[in-house]
């Protein structure tokens, strides 16, 4: 008797899913996207300092974008030097860095609010000038220094 048997077939490749960390980059699209060489992503991953990177069925690496920014790479950050595209948003900013926005914004505001007030004072002193006569002279200088006092050169 012979039993005649199905040929083996390989399952079905499962499409990866997007890890918790977003989208997935290979190492080549990461090191194009953060600016670095394809060899610091491979290093990087061989440390395991992308610990959500997994393997797609055809064995390359897929690093989500969270392990890229929490190893301190910024992917389609601009290159230093070049300006960023028009419309694009800024990078994320960490607590520390929204920090000091805020303190620095502060101290333009006061800055401002004393330039405002010096510029007034200006104004006034000149409106204070042009209020008098054109021929006005200065108060006379004192002659001799204060009075009932000698001078300490001269005794007698």
């Amino acid at each position: 008797m012979s039993a005649r048997r199905e040929p083996l077939r390989a399952p079905e490749p499962e499409p990866v899913a997007p890890a918790a960390g977003g989208h997935l980059f290979t190492l080549r699209e990461a090191a194009e996207a953060c600016g670095v060489s394809r060899d610091t992503i491979k290093r990087r991953n061989a440390a395991g300092r992308f610990p959500g990177a997994q393997r797609d069925d055809a064995g390359a690496w897929l690093v989500p974008l969270a392990d890229l920014l929490a190893d301190g790479l910024h992917p389609n950050a601009p290159v230093q030097g070049e300006a960023p595209p028009q419309g694009a948003a800024p990078p994320p900013a960490d607590a520390e860095q929204v920090a000091r926005m805020v303190e620095l914004e502060a101290q333009v505001r006061e800055l401002r609010a004393r330039l405002d007030e010096r510029e007034r004072a200006l104004q006034l002193a000149e409106m204070a000038l042009r209020a008098l006569p054109a021929g006005a002279a200065a108060p006379p200088e004192p002659q001799g220094g204060a009075p009932g006092r000698r001078s300490w050169w001269r005794r007698g």
